[in-house]
């Protein structure tokens, strides 16, 4: 091993050393969840955090705030629409993808200049749809599920 090295390895022991053990705990369960992802999940991943690495460090800060001042729920709302966009895109050729994408960076861009309250507005708005289209759907499962037990009587 050379200097460098051992120094790096060295830096990450006392960086170690010095978190509680509920932040050791926390990162042996995101490492152990990591560890049992799907190959191709885990090159997402590692895609993603290597695109916030190269992220200019007002916009990381603004992310991670953004992210910190999140309901649980939005966290898990907007990790949900995200996956979601992501495999729709996935599903689409290169043509479409580049139809879709100014489609969504131009509603970004009307979301920055709208008001904070417009905004909030505009994200309670959306909660609200997603949750009434899940149990619309929910609802269909449900007389779906009656009509095969109707069905199989």
């Amino acid at each position: 091993m050379n200097p460098d090295q051992r120094n790096d390895l060295k830096q990450k022991f006392q960086s170690w050393k010095k978190k509680t053990p509920e932040e050791r705990q926390r990162i042996r369960t995101q490492f152990e969840k990591f560890r049992k992802l799907p190959p191709e999940e885990k090159q997402r991943l590692r895609a993603s955090r290597e695109r916030f690495k190269n992220l200019a460090p007002e916009r990381k800060q603004k992310l991670r705030e953004r992210f910190k001042n999140m309901s649980p729920e939005d966290r898990n709302d907007f990790c949900e629409r995200t996956q979601k966009r992501r495999e729709r895109l996935k599903d689409n050729s290169p043509e479409e993808r580049k139809k879709i994408r100014p489609r969504q960076n131009e509603r970004m861009e009307r979301l920055k200049q709208a008001s904070p309250e417009k905004r909030k507005r505009k994200n309670r708005e959306d909660r609200v749809d997603r949750q009434r289209n899940r149990r619309d759907i929910e609802q269909t499962r449900n007389r779906q599920r009656a009509l095969e037990r109707q069905r199989a009587i």
